[in-house]
């Protein structure tokens, strides 16, 4: 799996409402932006399925995969109808890996089971919010453009 979240470490804000936890994305020896790395989890998995669904359905050819802390990215460029090229950027231009030709399937499939994942955990807390449902919308219109990546558990 190519986005790691712990669901052991997700919190919930008593100020803010904002859920945060370890996600990050792990390539074999490549953590990014590193391994344990600890952000918004529920409102950045809801950017990053909102930046896939633009892209399966052609209304981008290049999302910006964004983090709410730090000055990280991950540059998503579709190469053809199922083929995408990752570039793992610090700050605004430092290229820290690139992986090309990298199927666009696997990255649906990668960020439909770790939205699902936060998905439950947010269940099993009951934690209820805005970007929650936003979250269990995006998976399922996810789901729907990926039918053979497995049913939708929301």
């Amino acid at each position: 799996m190519i986005v790691q979240l712990k669901s052991e470490s997700l919190s919930k804000s008593d100020f803010s409402g904002e859920i945060t936890g370890v996600i990050f994305f792990s390539l074999g020896s490549f953590q990014f932006p590193e391994q344990g790395w600890d952000d918004f989890a529920v409102t950045i998995m809801g950017w990053w399925l909102r930046a896939l669904i633009d892209l399966k359905t052609g209304a981008s050819e290049e999302e910006k995969l964004l983090y709410m802390d730090g000055a990280f990215s991950v540059m998503v460029e579709k190469r053809s109808t199922s083929i995408c090229c990752l570039h793992f950027i610090k700050g605004d231009t430092q290229v820290l890996k690139t992986m090309d030709l990298y199927p666009l399937s696997d990255l649906a499939d990668s960020f439909l089971s770790t939205a699902q994942q936060l998905y439950s955990a947010c269940l099993d807390h009951q934690w209820i919010s805005d970007d929650i449902d936003l979250l269990k919308e995006r998976i399922e219109q996810l789901s729907g453009l990926y039918p053979d990546l497995g049913e939708c558990q929301t």
